[in-house]
């Protein structure tokens, strides 16, 4: 059926599980459940994401300190674990090595300097 099948299958199974509610209400729900079952995962593999500036109900925070280091291992172990499922571009990891050395650059000069607080604005932008 393709991706539009897919989607409606899926819109299907909600309208079912929440009756009466509009399209808009039902991807709340189903970011809801999707960010409960990411929160759920999580504490079952006992990973830390503190490191990754993602807060225990899957908020991002990007007033916490965030170790872009740390983020692109968790993408290339991400790739590994999940090969079969999908694959990250190698750009995508030269670019997450970039911006490590170029925070570690930055944290030598100001301690207090994130890299994706100063890039937030433009991310905001994009995503």
């Amino acid at each position: 059926g393709g991706p539009k099948k897919v989607r409606e299958r899926i819109f299907l199974d909600y309208r079912a599980r929440y009756p009466g509610m509009d399209d808009d209400d039902l991807r709340v729900e189903m970011r809801k459940e999707m960010r409960a079952k990411i929160v759920a995962k999580r504490q079952q593999s006992g990973l830390d994401n503190s490191d990754l500036g993602v807060g225990e109900d899957g908020s991002v925070d990007i007033e916490a300190k965030v170790d872009v280091a740390a983020v692109s291992k968790r993408f290339e172990a991400m790739g590994k674990e999940n090969a079969n499922s999908f694959s990250l571009p190698a750009y995508f990891l030269y670019i997450t090595r970039a911006f490590a050395t170029l925070e570690g650059i930055g944290l030598s000069i100001d301690e207090e300097f994130s890299i994706v607080k100063e890039c937030w604005p433009y991310l905001a932008k994009r995503l």
